[in-house]
């Protein structure tokens, strides 16, 4: 008995020894077996997709990678623009940090032309030259545009600008429509500095920034005029049939009133 209880001790120090010297892809914690790794992606730019062996599986970067231990192919792309390949191993209970400078997508831009030359543009209330307007840099998103021409005529462009992408506008200010004969439409006016929007006989459309305020559809006359009543300008807008248009205008030394 004696010896049968040696050589079973022999046999499982034996198996403990081999079990040891076998190499294995996972680790040990706390009485647990890991055989995970985690990799923390950083990407400049920010927000880049990234693929594994073929497959997405981060829809935007800062993340973490959580895989099995092993060698794994990345792709990283940030929208719009051109895909990175990576390499990266994974090995089982630890953690990496994995930066990477991917490639940027272009420039979004905008091109605004006229049936006249010199009319300033304005674009998300900022004057970015005058017409022809060629290719301005513009950040992605939502973009509204006012464009003033001579006699003070203004038209207005909403639309929505990719990431890389480039848009072409064009104006035409001999276009007029009668006031009232096509119905109804909205208007919504920001004017710096601030101030109100009144018709040509004195009465008020209220104070800017109007939103959304329901007008006649066609060209109308408006003024703009500052609080201190020291800057005034006259202008004339178009106003969509049942739609929205955007004007910002900033009034400036040429619009000061003669004492």
């Amino acid at each position: 008995m004696h010896f049968e209880r040696i050589i079973g001790l022999a046999l499982l120090v034996g198996s403990v020894v081999n079990s040891a010297c076998t190499p294995s892809a996972s680790r040990e914690h706390d009485g647990g077996v890991i055989d995970v790794g985690k990799v923390r992606i950083w990407t400049y730019p920010k927000g880049a997709k990234v693929w594994v062996d073929g497959n997405l599986e981060l829809v935007t970067t800062p993340s973490t990678l959580i895989k099995k231990e092993g060698t794994y192919q990345l792709r990283l792309q940030v929208p719009g623009a051109e895909a990175l390949e990576a390499e990266v191993t994974i090995e089982a209970g630890t953690e990496k940090l994995l930066r990477l400078d991917l490639p940027r997508p272009p420039d979004s831009t905008i091109t605004v032309l006229a049936d006249v030359d010199g009319a300033t543009v304005r674009i998300n209330g900022y004057k970015r030259g005058e017409t022809p307007l060629e290719k301005a840099i513009t950040r992605p998103g939502p973009v509204d545009i006012t464009v003033i021409g001579a006699g003070r005529r203004a038209k207005s462009i909403r639309s929505q600008l990719g990431i890389g992408e480039h848009k072409t506008f064009e104006v035409r200010f001999a276009t007029t429509r009668t006031v009232g004969s096509e119905g109804r439409g909205r208007v919504t006016m920001r004017l710096e500095p601030p101030g109100f929007v009144e018709l040509p006989d004195g009465t008020l459309l209220g104070e800017a920034p109007l939103v959304e305020k329901t007008l006649d559809a066609g060209v109308i006359d408006i003024v703009l005029v500052s609080k201190d009543g020291k800057l005034r300008r006259e202008v004339q807008i178009d106003v969509p049939v049942d739609d929205i248009a955007i004007y910002r205008f900033r009034l400036g030394a040429e619009d000061e009133v003669d004492p």
